[in-house]
């Protein structure tokens, strides 16, 4: 045979590279049906138009791997028959990649079915937790398989690789027929029909237009089909060096132009006079009384309000919620401004939006900001934070501290933490009610925050209490938990001679990938948010006005009626109606409206769906005026926002 040896070692490590990322492709796709018990029809041809657009993207990762070994081996083909030196280097260099390869191929499984994305550097944002993060995977055992497969997987590729490399090169010319002349040309040949290959192949398209994108692998209305042909170290990559462009900031629209336009679209009007104005800050007070009333947060692990049945969510999940809702005013249409519990506790606390991938509570911490503990404290109010673990986790403690938190209580026996997700929830909450006592005493209102964790990985529901789940699934027994939980809570605290004088909000800090419907989904996002007092119970309402997180502390302060500056993205939404809300999934945002829900994903389509009845049809091209509101009200707040971290603008603070 003709053919050089190392061409043949080239190609036989291409297809099993292929083939590697094909077996995880198909994992991947099959688990994700098995999420979705069966419930999607997906067409056949779509099926291989996924394969197929998978085999190109595999291909492009696999054609810039091997550039490095086909230049060495090739070049040294010119000059020497013997290259076994050279191939231990080379034998060094794969067994790297590929067992880095073999990492994202493995964490980019669990990332998909949490967050419906192909893996980018949203997963790095926990980098710096690696301790918390290893005690996770540890007592879960659905990371824990990941992990498992991991190691398997680098050993059984370290073989393969070394038994390949001793199959072509040790002792063995790396040209077999020896260097004659007449075999020059073959040799020449050989080279460059293989070079032009592995560039075509890593460029993913044979035309003269630009390289394969992001946006190549959407040919479906199914948004999961597309992100399934994609290829998790090419998403991976292609975040980071976005993320080196950017500076890791958003870059959406002019600076200036951002901030005229959010001025003048958070400019609204209730009455004929202007309510806000965020970019200079206004007074919201109208000469009555401050109420004094105390006021609890409960900002709740993953409580999305599909788990309260919403868009045909499970159903009976939340009885204890639902009792508290009839008494209540129950806003329906509210949306958390992120996926992560940061973006929960920054959004809800100080009225920010969160922004792609960045971390507030990390990269902000020298930006004073007025929350509303601020605003309180200074209104005479105690301000605490009620946590389950380390609230040194995701910089939370530092953070709240050095804007207006007087007291972060974490801190429990050791024998009461079940998992890295410290105490369950009731022992939070039970631990909390004679501080709250204490806090009462001398007639001074209170501020209280309260993040529970129960309903996260690793689920572990306490025994030797009085809770007895009815479900059979541990995903919505710890739902049932966790609803317990909060249930006992206010019947302690009913018990207490606060509760009467006390406003009581509950929100989650982001939802759960419950619904595969979009590829951004709304159980991701859609929340309940519940106020609760017997300020309110002689008139409970359910209020459809469009809203977020970042309304939160405007419409409390709003409220109590307390004069403050409003320096934020937040609106009272007693008094004011957005048109659209907006929200980020690490790399995609989100904007809807009563009808419509748009999608914007970097680098690729956009998409517009009516989300009332989970439509998957496309109403983009026929809605471009609405399409264009949306994009403008989205991405001014969004900019705006970016403009004042960035400047360390003192609009945050007064």
């Amino acid at each position: 045979m003709h053919v050089p040896v190392y061409i043949r070692f080239i190609l036989k490590v291409a297809v099993a590279s292929l083939l590697l990322m094909m077996i995880f492709r198909i994992t991947l796709f099959f688990l994700f049906i098995w999420s979705l018990e069966g419930n999607m029809d997906i067409p056949h041809t779509d099926l291989l138009h996924t394969i197929i657009m998978g085999l190109r993207f595999d291909g492009v990762i696999s054609a810039y791997i091997l550039i490095i070994p086909f230049l060495l081996l090739g070049m040294l083909s010119f000059f020497t028959d013997k290259v076994k030196p050279f191939s231990s280097i080379v034998l060094v260099y794969l067994i790297v990649v590929y067992s880095i390869v073999s990492f994202i191929l493995c964490l980019d499984i669990p990332y998909f079915l949490q967050f419906s994305s192909r893996l980018n550097t949203g997963a790095l944002l926990w980098i710096n937790y690696g301790e918390y993060m290893l005690g996770m995977i540890l007592q879960e055992w659905s990371f824990l398989i990941y992990f498992i497969l991991f190691v398997a997987l680098v050993i059984s590729l370290s073989i393969y690789l070394t038994k390949l490399v001793k199959k072509y090169f040790n002792d063995k010319p790396i040209v077999e027929f020896g260097k004659k002349k007449k075999y020059l040309v073959v040799r020449i040949l050989s080279f460059l029909i293989l070079g032009v290959i592995i560039v075509a192949t890593a460029r993913g398209r044979l035309d003269e237009k630009s390289p394969i994108r992001m946006g190549t692998a959407y040919f479906s209305n199914n948004q999961s089909l597309n992100k399934l042909a994609l290829n998790p170290v090419f998403t991976f990559i292609h975040s980071l060096l976005v993320d080196r462009k950017n500076k890791g900031r958003v870059n959406l629209m002019d600076n200036e132009e951002a901030l005229i336009l959010s001025t003048s679209l958070l400019s609204l009007k209730t009455n004929d006079s202007v309510i806000i104005e965020t970019r200079n800050g206004w007074q919201n007070f109208n000469g009555n009384a401050m109420l004094k009333k105390n006021v609890v947060i409960i900002i709740m692990e993953s409580m999305s309000s599909f788990k309260l049945g919403k868009y045909n969510g499970p159903v009976n999940l939340t009885p204890k919620l639902d009792s508290i809702i009839s008494n209540s005013l129950y806003f329906d249409n509210i949306y958390t401004a992120g996926i992560h519990t940061f973006n929960g506790i920054y959004s809800t606390l100080f009225s920010f939006p969160a922004l792609l991938n960045q971390q507030p509570l990390e990269d902000l911490m020298e930006i004073p900001h007025t929350g509303i503990a601020q605003v309180l404290a200074d209104n005479g109010y105690s301000t605490s934070y009620f946590a389950t673990h380390d609230p040194q986790f995701d910089n939370v403690s530092g953070f709240l501290k050095a804007n207006g938190y007087e007291n972060v209580y974490a801190d429990y026996p050791d024998e009461w933490k079940l998992s890295t997700n410290g105490v369950p929830d009731h022992i939070m909450f039970d631990s909390s009610i004679p501080i709250l006592d204490d806090k009462s005493e001398n007639n001074e209102p209170f501020f209280a925050v309260f993040m529970t964790s129960s309903d996260h990985k690793p689920h572990i529901i306490p025994g030797n209490i009085s809770f007895t789940p009815f479900s059979k699934s541990k995903s919505d027994q710890i739902v049932e938990y966790a609803d317990w939980s909060i249930g006992r809570f206010f019947e302690q605290a009913s018990k207490q001679p606060w509760y009467d004088n006390t406003i009581f909000v509950l929100v989650a800090d982001h939802g759960q990938n419950m619904g595969h419907t979009y590829d951004m989904p709304l159980a991701f996002h859609s929340t309940p948010l519940i106020i609760s007092s017997s300020y309110f119970t002689s008139n409970p309402d359910t209020l459809r006005c469009l809203g977020g997180q970042i309304d939160i502390a405007p419409t409390i302060l709003g409220l109590l009626n307390i004069p403050y500056s409003n320096n934020t993205m937040g609106i009272d939404l007693f008094e004011n109606k957005r048109p659209f809300m907006y929200f980020s999934a690490d790399d995609k945002i989100g904007c809807l409206d009563n009808n419509f829900y748009l999608i914007m994903r970097p680098d690729s389509n956009e998409t517009l769906y009516m989300y009332d009845c989970l439509s998957t049809v496309d109403y983009y091209d026929e809605n471009s005026s609405k399409v264009d509101s949306m994009k403008q009200y989205t991405y001014s707040m969004m900019q705006a926002t970016q403009y004042i971290h960035s400047s360390k603008n003192l609009f945050l603070s007064d």
